[in-house]
């Protein structure tokens, strides 16, 4: 489960790795935590 409660609202860059902790894509965002929301979608 991924907390997005920590998440900040600024700009920002993050980065996705992969299971050997490889970064394997970098982004950037001007509100962090709706970026981040889009990835991660739970559809129900």
């Amino acid at each position: 489960m991924i907390d997005l409660g920590h998440a900040p609202k600024n700009p920002g860059c993050y980065l996705f790795k992969d299971s050997k902790g490889k970064i394997i894509y970098v982004g950037k965002a001007k509100v962090l935590v709706n970026r981040v929301k889009s990835y991660f979608q739970i559809f129900i």
